[in-house]
């Protein structure tokens, strides 16, 4: 039994030495370990891997075996892509490359060259004009021993997507476009990139004069006079009297060519060399380009205007949304005069706009470019939200001519667009139409029916009735309580205005300005001392939600601070008023400083008729409506009742509509027999707050106020207070 015993744990041992040593066998030991990196930005080329002052591809081999203290090897290179394949050839002899034990060894692009050559490879696919196709590629490296070809490294790879970037596309002049000659010279060259991702990218430019020979210009310009050369990083410049002058009625075309950079070498990372289209223009001083452009942007639409140009067979305005990049496409339309009105445009976008002038030829010479910025809101719907439109005499004589497309004014101020028509003899109709409610928010158009519709020849209705067209279902049916009849119910709210305190004295009248680029208000102390406060303004906010403001100095005087709109200040201090923004460095805002008074407690729940009455009115100057309380439908209204009571006999509290960031003007009128002091009129929105900026007028008795606008559906109240006795 003890022998027995014995040898059972004697066949054990054995076992479990046996099975280690097996274990042993299935793992691979490789002396030499291989790092492959392939910095950004990855050329498509294969020869920027093997020449420049720059390694493209870094390859870093460490001899880890300690017993071979040199190791002679060279390498196997495979590169992988989208239907391509190349391998180093087998047969080929490459240089040694010595490998000391525990000492990295890093490849340089030289050391690279005989193995990326196109010679030294075995290529399974098209590389075409040496170029890698697009797509994911792999770059994969092995080691063998130089003599045996025993494998000593594992395969080790790097990988990256490879792309050709397009080259730019001229914008400004366009193909074969006519330019104005302008004594000093001055043409804008545009163009604009379309890679991304791609830092340090150089233009260059080629201005070149065309001979005229009747020659293509894309031909001619390989042997046309070379007028100017220059590189810049901006897709603007500026063509002035500075650079080689230009001659009248001469033909000329530019290029330009992106060039991708990384210190001094030059990447080939665009497609045909990263050479532009070729475009052409031609410098005509014969016809003259349109003067005083003018733009009247209204709600979706924008008025033009511009003087009369002598000898002019008509005018060509073009028109496109303002992007970064530019990639909407110019719109023109053809006029005979000297204004024209672009309609359906879209609220709060910004356009850039110019006027051509045609003279003999169907090309126009355009002006240069101009922008216009479109309001959010129907500023006059706003100032006449509450009216009852204009009832004109209309003429009863019957229109006979109305077709589809027409646009009919039913209702009175609601214009109709017809859709369909059907003629009933005597100027009556029936058919289908749409319209747009007049609302201050923005709503979808409305189907209309008429059965019997009569239209007079001013192409308005004077009898008949037109239906609305709606959906019966529970969902095609919205209640708009919301916008009219009521609304929704105003909360009363404290109007916030900013205040700062600073640890300074500031003089009688302050003078202040505003950097926006660095969001600092700039002024100088009693002392004369400049003086600079950082001021916190929302994040992603423009520079304007900062004002109104108060300022408390350490005396305790108090100034409400408002953008100047008039003036602007430049850098060195010196006042302008231009409104153009092209070649502004360094421009602040302007500050317009009030001083203002703190109001004390007072009792806002009862008016002092003993002495007289400050009633508020609309002002000439106001943009947004004025609702006084006082006309007839409102007496008729349940839901409106709450919003006129009176507030004393005979004085029903008005509303003024003010838009959430703006800011509006109202006018205060004092009526009383007694006389008082009109200078002591304060005006507040509540007890023990700062006073209100008033401007007096003595002769009319009369206040102008700028009112700022609060938070949505919510309201504040205005009072005219008089301090002292009377």
């Amino acid at each position: 039994m003890y022998l027995l015993r014995h040898s059972l744990r004697l066949l054990v041992l054995l076992l479990t030495l046996s099975l280690g040593v097996g274990g042993q066998l299935f793992g691979q030991y490789y002396p030499v370990h291989a790092t492959v990196q392939w910095p950004s930005p990855q050329s498509p080329h294969l020869v920027d891997y093997y020449s420049g002052s720059r390694d493209r591809l870094i390859i870093t081999l460490h001899n880890r075996d300690l017993q071979q203290p040199l190791l002679l090897a060279r390498l196997r290179l495979q590169i992988k892509s989208n239907g391509f394949l190349a391998q180093t050839r087998e047969e080929l002899s490459y240089p040694q490359l010595e490998l000391m034990a525990g000492v990295p060894t890093r490849l340089t692009a030289t050391d690279l060259m005989p193995y990326l050559r196109p010679e030294s490879l075995l290529i399974n696919g098209r590389l075409r004009n040496g170029q890698f196709p697009t797509g994911f590629t792999e770059i994969s490296v092995q080691v063998v021993d130089y003599y045996s070809q025993q494998v000593l490294s594992s395969w080790h790879t790097a990988r990256a997507y490879l792309d050709s970037k397009q080259p730019p596309m001229l914008n400004l002049p366009q193909r074969d476009e006519q330019v104005a000659y302008r004594d000093p010279l001055f043409i804008r060259f545009q163009w604009y990139p379309r890679h991304q991702g791609l830092a340090g990218t150089e233009y260059e430019f080629v201005l070149k004069e065309l001979p005229d020979n009747g020659a293509a210009p894309q031909a001619a310009f390989a042997y046309g006079n070379e007028i100017y050369r220059t590189r810049t990083r901006h897709t603007t410049l500026n063509y002035t009297h500075l650079e080689p002058i230009l001659l009248p009625n001469r033909r000329y075309a530019w290029q330009v060519q992106a060039i991708a950079r990384d210190g001094v070498d030059e990447l080939g990372l665009f497609e045909h060399g990263g050479f532009s289209e070729i475009y052409w223009f031609t410098l005509n001083e014969n016809c003259p380009v349109p003067t005083g452009l003018k733009a009247d942007p209204r709600y979706a639409k924008v008025d033009f205007s511009w003087n009369r140009v002598v000898g002019a067979t008509g005018y060509m305005l073009a028109c496109r949304p303002k992007t970064s990049k530019d990639i909407y496409e110019w719109s023109e339309v053809q006029s005979y005069g000297e204004r024209m009105t672009l309609a359906q445009l879209k609220p709060g976008w910004t356009y850039e706009w110019r006027v051509g002038t045609l003279c003999t030829g169907d090309k126009p010479i355009y002006s240069a470019i101009q922008e216009v910025t479109l309001p959010k809101s129907n500023v006059d719907l706003l100032r006449d939200c509450g009216k009852e439109p204009p009832r004109p005499n209309l003429s009863p004589d019957p229109a006979l001519d109305i077709q589809v497309g027409d646009t009919v004014t039913i209702g009175g101020d609601y214009p109709m667009v017809i859709t369909q028509l059907q003629g009933l003899g005597d100027g009556w109709y029936s058919g289908r139409g749409t319209t747009r409610l007049s609302s201050i928010i923005e709503l979808p158009r409305v189907a209309l029916r008429f059965d019997r519709l009569r239209i007079n020849i001013e192409k308005c209705q004077i009898d008949g009735l037109v239906e609305a067209i709606y959906a019966d279902q529970p969902g095609g049916i919205a209640d708009l309580d919301k916008i009219d009849d009521g609304g929704k119910r105003v909360q009363p709210s404290k109007l916030r205005i900013r205040e700062r305190k600073v640890d300074f004295a500031l003089g009688d009248m302050p003078e202040m300005s505003f950097d926006p680029e660095t969001g600092e208000l700039e002024m100088t102390d009693a002392e004369g001392k400049p003086q600079r406060i950082k001021l916190d303004l929302p994040e992603g906010g423009a520079s304007a939600s900062a004002f109104p403001m108060i300022i408390t100095d350490s005396k305790g005087d108090s100034y409400q601070l408002s953008p100047d709109e008039s003036s602007e200040v430049s850098s060195s201090g010196a006042s302008s008023s231009t409104s153009s923004t092209e070649g502004r460095v360094g421009t602040k805002q302007g500050i317009k400083v009030e001083r203002v008074e703190r109001i004390g407690s007072f009792d806002a729940s009862r008016l002092a008729h003993s002495i007289g009455t400050v009633r508020f009115e609309p002002s000439a100057q106001a943009r947004y409506a004025f609702d006084s309380g006082t006309e007839p439908w409102y007496q008729r209204s349940v839901k409106l009742d709450e919003y006129y009571k009176p507030f004393a006999k005979d004085y029903i509290a008005p509303w003024k509509l003010i838009p959430t960031g703006e800011q509006d003007v109202v006018t205060a009128r004092y009526e009383g027999k007694k006389t008082i002091d009109l200078s002591r009129v304060r005006f507040a929105t509540s007890p023990n707050s700062p006073a209100l900026p008033a401007e007096l007028h003595e002769e009319s008795k009369t206040w102008s106020l700028k009112l700022p606008g609060t938070d949505a559906q919510s309201s504040y109240d205005v009072y005219a207070i008089y301090e002292g006795q009377v």
